[in-house]
């Protein structure tokens, strides 16, 4: 796994954890935080499993081999793929963040778990457009076997 596939795993996983995190965030004498499922309305929750799946998808797209996901999914430019997620994840936040001050006529403000998923679909946008950063492409984290491996093949291809 490279580095980039690495990081947009954890953005995967950062956006399922910021569907479970507190969304809103009222703050008098006492904070009292809801989360999108505790809110009691349809919208939170439907934006909430909408970014459980963003986030599921971006963790399948980075631990499947592609072979597998093309069995899955019928789709020809795979590498586009985390970046629509990405626009779809920070759609969601900038939903919540306009639903949570609208909702409560800014009495509540946007907490932390909208601003995991923010944070999760700006990395997502961004980590594909690094395409010219070799670093991130050329990092292998896990089985160093493997990366010395790929690198013999590829010195060997290009003498």
């Amino acid at each position: 796994m490279t580095l980039k596939k690495l990081l947009l795993t954890i953005a995967g996983g950062v956006a399922i954890v910021g569907a479970f995190l507190p969304w809103a965030a009222v703050k008098f004498f006492v904070s009292v935080r809801a989360n999108a499922f505790q809110m009691g309305e349809p919208l939170p929750i439907i934006l909430a499993i909408l970014a459980l799946l963003c986030g599921v998808a971006l963790i399948c797209l980075n631990v499947l081999k592609e072979k597998q996901i093309k069995n899955i999914v019928k789709i020809k430019d795979l590498e586009k793929l985390p970046l629509w997620i990405g626009i779809a994840l920070a759609a969601i936040a900038v939903i919540a963040f306009i639903y949570v001050k609208a909702s409560t006529s800014g009495v509540a403000t946007p907490s932390f778990g909208v601003w995991a998923i923010a944070i999760a679909g700006v990395a997502a946008i961004v980590l594909p457009f690094l395409k010219n950063v070799k670093e991130l492409d050329k990092t292998v984290i896990g089985k160093p076997e493997k990366a010395e491996k790929t690198e013999k093949k590829a010195t060997t291809k290009k003498k």
